[in-house]
């Protein structure tokens, strides 16, 4: 029964991700400093590139990024593409550390705010889209970090529980002769 519940709740992602993308642009927006808004998406995503590692985080980001785009109306794949890039990035940065980076989660999700606005920056420039970068690291950027670094405590705390209970528990058998 465990194993079932398991593998259905494996899949638990994509709602959750899709109400967070709901959540981030009609709630969100409320939480912001300037232009700068806490990103709850890219935290999620980020956060649990942390707990589970590279490969799920990049699902994360590709389920999370299409359904924001979706609501969004960017151009279907440039919030996947970009949170895809940033996933990656911090899985493979990260990785060595064998998740004593944790307790530098906020930091860490700090610089990955960082890496996806520049990355989004690009994607814009080469889609030809008008973006004025020095106003967007300036007064969204800056303030969206700080923001994020602050959200990161309770998610990476729930999302932290939420993978212990996902995660299949060894059975260890005792061999006697």
């Amino acid at each position: 029964m465990r194993r079932i519940l398991s593998s259905l709740l494996r899949y638990a992602y994509i709602p959750l991700l899709s109400f967070a993308a709901i959540l981030q642009v009609t709630i969100m927006p409320d939480f912001q400093i300037g232009d700068g808004r806490a990103d709850l998406v890219l935290t999620l995503v980020l956060s649990w590139t942390l707990l589970a590692g590279n490969g799920e985080g990049v699902s994360w980001a590709l389920v999370a990024g299409l359904a924001q785009d979706l609501l969004t109306g960017v151009p279907l794949g440039v919030s996947a593409l970009a949170l895809a890039i940033v996933a990656f990035a911090i899985g493979q940065l990260i990785r060595p550390l064998e998740r004593a980076g944790l307790l530098l989660s906020p930091l860490i999700v700090a610089i990955g705010t960082a890496g996806y606005h520049l990355t989004l920056i690009g994607l814009y420039v080469i889609t030809q889209q008008s973006v004025s970068i020095v106003y967007s690291l300036l007064h969204a950027t800056l303030p969206g970090m700080a923001l994020n670094a602050l959200i990161t405590v309770p998610i990476i705390f729930v999302l932290a529980r939420l993978r212990r209970a996902l995660t299949p528990r060894r059975v260890s058998t005792l061999i006697t002769n």
